[in-house]
């Protein structure tokens, strides 16, 4: 008897060791009473008349409640959850000196980070057992938890090409995911002493307040900063170096475009302060260089500007002509009739169109939304007339960082979420040499055109920029094309 009562401890003792184990599954309850009632449904009451004679297991119960007043043997079924599959997006070069490099990017989930480099463009030559490559995000309280993933790359050669595939890890399901396009970077041609300031911001989670600050400091993000001219963006972490919810970054690291040494940043130069959080969400502000603090703060009317991460994107628009792609993860389902109403309706918009080979056209018609019904998609641009400007329109979702195909002729497109540093001079000798790539519009007030001129991009630069649309004018189609830094 004794031996009976302690074969049933121990099968209880492994069932509820299993159902711990399994947290990242959903389970169902199956009651084994002494006659011959099995029962998988986890939303009853039951009774076990052989046992008890009473009602005496419910599926509120713990596990440990179960095993010590019922006594009698059952056991834990799982079902496997389909995993939600790893993404990647924002990849960004960043910190780019004579000898190194880092490189930031975001996961959809609680992830880590590596890096395989190599020495060629077409990932031949693995040399990452040649040079140092150390995670920084691992070190940074709640950054991979957040998904945000920095990995540093040293030990490299002055003015050389170098090679990399990003690599997440899913912390929970183990997935592992090596990014599909080969980034390049090129180190600097020199290190030199040059006196820029610093600049820092606070960095906040959604929800803040002037009083709640310590309970929404952005642990784990990231403020990375562009400024006209440069090379490679720069970054540093919330709270490294600086108190509280602040983050500073040195712009004395900050390179010439140009000459690829270190650039000194004359006053009145703008910059673009970009909060990366992940899952935390993001956001910018832009600032002009002011050189008369050693530590300048972006201030509006003497005010520091405090950067609230969010999930979504403010876009405005103009009355007249706007150029439009949808700046975050399209909602299922989602048409040209939708999005006529979130900007407002009859009201506000005249019309939405989209090129597919033929204009696709949603108007108005006795006040009410009428003509082509489609589908919105984050690669294809729009046109959207508004009838009265429309600041700050909010779009709710998560960044998203899909290709994009070009055909011969004439393309209207968005480029989700580009590199924070990319114009259109870059995007054009991404896409090809004159032969492939004919020239990009955008529209600001006025049409603005990067074409070619002697081999190189010549006529008006502009950032390329998410939430905007752009005119591409192919020699060649381009296919699964993704912009790179």
């Amino acid at each position: 008897m004794r031996f009976k009562y302690l074969v049933l401890s121990l099968i209880c003792l492994c069932c509820w060791v299993h159902s711990i184990n399994a947290q990242t599954y959903t389970s169902q309850i199956v009651i084994i009473p002494s006659g011959t009632q099995t029962s998988t449904d986890n939303t009853n009451t039951y009774s076990n008349i052989n046992v008890l004679g009473e009602k005496m297991v419910s599926a509120a119960m713990t596990t440990t409640n179960q095993s010590m007043r019922v006594g009698f043997v059952y056991f834990i079924e799982t079902e496997p959850v389909e995993p939600t599959p790893l993404e990647m997006n924002n990849v960004t070069i960043t910190d780019v000196t004579d000898t190194q490099f880092s490189v930031v990017w975001a996961v959809n989930q609680s992830a880590t980070g590596n890096l395989t480099v190599f020495s060629d463009l077409n990932g031949t030559d693995d040399i990452s057992e040649l040079v140092t490559i150390s995670c920084e995000s691992c070190n940074q309280p709640d950054a991979n938890s957040n998904g945000v993933m920095k990995m540093k790359v040293e030990g490299l050669t002055p003015d050389t090409h170098y090679y990399f595939k990003p690599i997440s890890t899913a912390k929970i399901g183990g997935e592992i995911l090596m990014a599909d396009t080969i980034f390049q970077v090129t180190t600097e041609v020199e290190s030199g002493v040059v006196n820029n300031n610093f600049i820092a911001q606070q960095i906040v989670k959604k929800g803040w307040t002037p009083e709640n600050e310590a309970d929404f400091i952005a642990s784990g993000a990231l403020l990375i900063v562009s400024v006209d001219g440069a090379d490679y963006p720069v970054s540093a972490w919330v709270g490294d170096g600086y108190p509280g919810a602040y983050a500073g970054v040195d712009l004395s690291n900050v390179y010439d475009k140009s000459t690829h040494k270190a650039l000194e940043i004359e006053a009145g130069t703008q910059m673009t302060l970009w909060a990366f959080g992940g899952l935390l969400g993001y956001n910018s502000t832009s600032w002009a260089y002011d050189n008369s603090l050693p530590t300048q703060v972006p201030t509006i009317n003497d005010e520091p500007i405090v950067s609230i991460l969010s999930e979504g994107v403010d876009i405005s628009f103009k009355q007249g002509l706007n150029l439009f792609a949808y700046p975050v993860a399209v909602p299922d389902n989602f048409t040209s009739y939708d999005l006529f109403e979130k900007l407002g309706g009859c009201d506000e918009v005249l019309k939405i169109q989209q090129y597919a080979g033929t204009w696709d056209t949603t108007s108005c018609f006795f006040n009410d939304i009428s003509g082509d019904s489609f589908s919105i998609e984050n690669e294809k641009g729009l046109l959207i007339y508004m009838k009265n400007a429309k600041e700050f329109v909010r779009f709710e979702g998560s960044p998203i960082n899909s290709s994009i195909n070009l055909n011969v002729g004439f393309n209207l497109v968005g480029i989700p979420t580009p590199p924070a540093t990319l114009t259109s001079g870059d995007l054009m000798e991404q896409l090809g040499a004159p032969d492939d790539i004919n020239k990009i519009q955008r529209y600001s007030d006025q049409w603005e055109t990067t074409t070619w001129f002697m081999g190189e991009p010549s006529g008006k630069t502009f950032p390329i920029e998410n939430g905007k649309s752009y005119i591409i004018y192919m020699n060649q189609p381009k296919l699964d094309f993704r912009p790179t830094n």
